[in-house]
């Protein structure tokens, strides 16, 4: 049924969260087992999709209905530890986000002095040597660069040297 209902109200939205609530109201009311009606749940809702307020609406919907029938979808415990999960999850996101943001924003400045002392010292720096400088993305490879861009005699010489740095950097 939730399949058909799902084909009838393609493109129509109101009409899909009203076929919607009327399968899985069914499928409350049938009395099946707790653990069949929840697969069965996520079954219609994955084929019901709805656009994200009318899914609010369902789902209040949804909540009222099982608040007067003592009949939960979900327990409670597994609402909390539905939530505790989305929240380790935001957590760990902002983290790794943190991370990343502070590992680039190290080689992006790494990049800028390598680049800064090579132009104080030879006044100017081929364009192609910006952006060899530039496809580096290993900060030790541009500590150990800065490093010569300070102590080399040339820029020929700084050019030879970051050669073999950009075939080993440029796939990474």
């Amino acid at each position: 049924m939730a399949h058909l209902t799902t084909l009838m109200t393609q493109g129509k939205p109101q009409m899909r969260q009203r076929g919607k609530w009327d399968v899985v109201r069914k499928l409350l009311e049938k009395g099946y087992h707790q653990e069949d009606i929840r697969k069965l749940y996520r079954a219609v809702d994955w084929m019901m999709a709805l656009p994200p307020k009318l899914q609010d609406s369902f789902e209040e919907q949804l909540k009222r209905y099982q608040q007067e029938r003592q009949m939960p979808l979900l327990s409670n415990m597994e609402i909390r530890a539905m939530q505790r999960g989305i929240e380790q999850g935001i957590e760990r996101g902002i983290e790794q986000g943190i991370e990343q943001g502070i590992e680039r924003g190290t080689v992006q400045t790494a990049r800028e002095s390598v680049l800064e002392v090579l132009t104080m010292r030879f006044e100017m720096v081929l364009p192609e040597l910006i952006e060899a400088i530039n496809q580096i993305e290993d900060a030790s490879v541009l500590k150990q660069l800065l490093k010569q861009a300070i102590a080399i005699n040339s820029l020929a010489q700084f050019q030879q040297l970051l050669s073999p740095n950009e075939a080993s950097t440029s796939g990474e």
